[in-house]
């Protein structure tokens, strides 16, 4: 039986998953979600960089609630944050199609009282399923770490994070993320970082609810360090980037964020998430590393130290949504 697709999104991360679903037998692609008129009537295939495949990209929201699907893959704009498309999504489960959510804004519902009860009153109104997945968040935090802990006698603290440099990636991630902006203005309580507290939330209630420990809190840092000199983006991501981004001396080129969940209960379990993202790896007073990619650290009994590094493909290139077919399909 053939399952039919829809691609809410084909981006850095939702180009791949087209490409992954045109390649499985048994799955079909038959929409695909844009925002502009740009890519409004362009073949999916050629929006994702293969051959055409006879379906057309539409940017009218009504045209994808009307189609018949199986599961709609939502991998949304986020410039309106996280939760800015969830009705959206109650809209698709309402129309009776399942929902994979490759956000963190999904990932453990139950985090935020009263949260989760209307995606369970959209799935009971259409007969559909949601659930969440990816790599960060979705694998690292949520599948790995807990095998891992589970050949330990005792855990006191995990961390995981993500090590990436961004100066591949697509154009509007890296304005998404809000490189190259004066370093003052990129601090704990701006708005891109509650952006991203609000990613990353429900993941660090997640990992903890894993390992039977309730939150009372999560505490945030974050430090920035801006650009020695210009840097010059100009082998990014995008297919349509017409020139270079170039990020000023002195503005935002390292973010290091750091969120630590704080137990409600008398325990000594600590579980911590940090993002570390740059536009080259060897920027002063900040971190230095060869590679992109994940580690996670476990201190207890034993203490473990796992890494996983993005290698380039076959083809040379390097790319972090390449990561999400695996995860998400």
């Amino acid at each position: 039986m053939t399952s039919k697709v829809i691609m809410w999104g084909p981006g850095v991360n939702g180009s791949s998953i087209v490409r992954g679903v045109v390649r499985q037998d048994e799955m079909e692609l038959v929409g695909c979600r844009v925002y502009s008129d740009e890519k409004h009537g362009q073949d999916a295939g050629v929006l994702c960089g293969i051959e055409q495949i006879g379906v057309l990209a539409t940017n009218k929201r009504e045209e994808i609630m009307a189609m018949e699907a199986d599961v709609v893959v939502h991998c949304p704009n986020m410039h309106g944050g996280p939760k800015s498309n969830d009705e959206d999504i109650l809209d698709l489960l309402r129309s009776g199609k399942n929902v994979v959510s490759l956000t963190g804004a999904h990932s453990f519902p139950q985090a935020i009282p009263g949260y989760a009860k209307k995606f369970q009153d959209a799935c009971q109104e259409g007969g559909s399923t949601f659930t969440h997945t990816g790599i960060n968040p979705g694998m690292i935090g949520e599948r790995i770490l807990p095998a891992l802990t589970g050949i330990c006698t005792e855990v006191d603290r995990v961390t995981f994070k993500e090590i990436y440099n961004c100066s591949n990636d697509a154009a509007g991630i890296i304005q998404f993320m809000q490189f190259g902006i004066p370093l003052e203005e990129w601090t704990v309580d701006s708005p891109i970082s509650d952006t991203f507290f609000e990613l990353f939330y429900q993941v660090i209630h997640h990992v903890a609810h894993t390992h039977n420990i309730e939150l009372a809190d999560i505490k945030r840092s974050c430090h920035v360090v801006g650009a020695p000199e210009d840097i010059v983006l100009d082998k990014l991501a995008d297919v349509e980037q017409s020139g270079p981004i170039i990020i000023k001396k002195g503005t935002v080129a390292g973010i290091h964020m750091v969120w630590e969940g704080v137990p409600k209960n008398d325990t000594d379990f600590i579980v911590a998430k940090e993002n570390i993202w740059v536009l080259q790896p060897d920027l002063p007073d900040f971190f230095n590393f060869e590679y992109s990619g994940w580690e996670i650290e476990i201190e207890g009994r034993p203490c473990l130290n796992t890494t996983i590094k993005l290698v380039p493909s076959a083809d040379g290139k390097l790319n972090r949504g390449d990561c999400m077919v695996g995860a998400g399909i």
